[in-house]
């Protein structure tokens, strides 16, 4: 979200808003801001009954939980980061990108303006007529605080504190290759109702199928939702968006979860065979805020506008001084969308809507993917790095 070129206007960072970029799938502006906070919301609260549910994970009643003030003081430290790093970047004036929104009539939704006031936040020097707005607050400092991380300090100092073990490697020119999820959802799907997307991969040993067990989660998705978005006293924002058909978008990162799993199912770690394990093996569902799992019928019923979709990118070691604070990041690239990965699957990209550039999937190699031994081979785990193709010191 921080990468350079990442989010290339405000809307984008801030909001979980689906831009219909016209270009396929991309592998920028899926990831923002809000979707980091509503993510935090839901680990923090729950949404399960059978696991515990608290105040955080429920839009009227979150900010009573003291918890809440801890996450909007980080979530303002992630603002104020962006901030620093895109001075020049603030509220687009209507716009949140192109002008072909998600949605059919998402065009007709006014974005918030940075003059809007943020009632009930009234102004100590007249609260009977002065309102705290966007504009008012966006320099931090002039409220008297500042950040440890952004306040000003001799480069230098920086250098010389910098634990060695922190350092970027010397090595720029690693690569690696990059899988991720990228969702677009509709947020009033259940009327409001908070709902998550959870996502799994792999099964039981000697099986070729995926068990929702806690052991083969990959990541999810909180609608964070304010209940009934069409009832009497809700969100009048949420009611415009969801007449509007406003849609939002999220991205899950499948790598990490890859690496711990294919060396048992993909034996000479070739793209097709991790390609075809992700075919065989990702899968997903729906689960009510509550803990209830939406059914097959109401999946179909509810989640007609669920688009999920999977690309492999290539990510390399940002070049730079290994002194150097910028050098820390690392660059995603070239991402091509894998229809095939997710075709036939609830809510799965269909091959007819794949973008232009997507990769024509190699035909079905199964003997490339095998079911889990019930024992293990003893490996070592550095036999991954032939997948990576990642370049060590």
């Amino acid at each position: 979200m921080f990468s350079e070129g990442y989010n290339s206007n405000w809307g984008q960072f801030a909001s979980t808003k689906w831009i219909a970029e016209g270009k396929g799938c991309p592998n920028t502006v899926y990831i923002s801001l809000e979707y980091i906070h509503n993510n935090i919301h839901n680990l923090t609260g729950g949404s399960d009954y059978a696991t515990g549910m608290g105040h955080m994970s429920d839009v009227p009643v979150a900010a009573f939980d003291p918890i809440f003030w801890l996450h909007h003081v980080q979530i303002d430290l992630l603002l104020a980061i962006w901030q620093c790093l895109n001075p020049k970047l603030w509220f687009d004036n209507g716009q949140s990108g192109d002008s072909d929104t998600a949605g059919a009539t998402a065009s007709s939704v006014t974005d918030d303006k940075e003059t809007d006031p943020l009632e009930p936040f009234h102004k100590e020097t007249d609260p009977e007529k002065e309102v705290w707005t966007a504009q008012a607050c966006r320099d931090w400092t002039e409220l008297n605080y500042q950040y440890d991380d952004l306040a000003v300090v001799a480069e230098r100092t920086i250098r010389n504190n910098t634990p060695d073990g922190l350092r970027p490697s010397q090595h720029q020119n690693g690569l690696w290759k990059d899988y991720i999820i990228n969702v677009v959802y509709d947020r009033y799907a259940l009327d409001g109702l908070s709902y998550t997307i959870q996502f799994f991969i792999g099964g039981p040993p000697g099986e070729d199928t995926t068990n929702f067990e806690k052991h083969n989660y990959v990541g999810h998705v909180y609608s964070f939702g304010g209940r009934h978005s069409t009832s009497e006293g809700s969100c009048k924002n949420c009611k415009g968006q969801a007449e509007a058909q406003v849609l939002s978008c999220a991205q899950v990162t499948l790598t990490i979860h890859l690496l711990h799993r294919i060396r048992d199912y993909v034996p000479d770690h070739s793209f097709e065979g991790v390609e075809e394990y992700l075919r065989r093996y990702l899968r997903w569902r729906v689960v009510k805020y509550g803990g209830e799992v939406v059914s097959e019928e109401g999946f179909k019923r509810k989640f007609s506008k669920l688009q999920i979709s999977v690309l492999r990118g290539t990510g390399r070691i940002k070049p730079g001084n290994a002194q150097s604070a910028g050098s820390v990041s690392s660059l995603h690239s070239e991402c091509v969308p894998l229809p095939e990965v997710t075709y036939g699957k609830p809510g799965g990209l269909r091959l007819d809507k794949a973008p232009e550039n997507s990769e024509p999937f190699i035909s079905q190699n199964k003997s490339a993917v095998q079911p889990l031994p019930t024992r293990l081979p003893q490996q070592a785990k550095y036999d991954l790095y032939p997948l990576t193709n990642l370049v060590y010191p």
